[in-house]
């Protein structure tokens, strides 16, 4: 899947994606960020989609390089 940042609280550990398939939410939180990635709003990412406590969530995030 692939998406755009929408929001990012560093400071609390969460953020949404824009899904570009559906134009919809998807929550994730900061453990799933891999390589180190600091997400900013609008940068492309592509992820996973896993569940949590049945709530849709994007996992194994990275940044898409143009």
């Amino acid at each position: 899947m692939t998406g755009k940042i929408k929001f990012y609280k560093a400071d609390k550990h969460f953020g949404f994606i824009v899904e570009d398939s559906t134009l919809k939410d998807i929550f994730f939180h900061s453990s799933e960020l891999l390589n180190n990635y600091v997400p900013r709003i609008f940068e492309k990412v592509k992820y996973e989609v896993g569940s949590f406590k049945n709530m849709k969530i994007a996992t194994k995030i990275e940044k898409l390089i143009n």
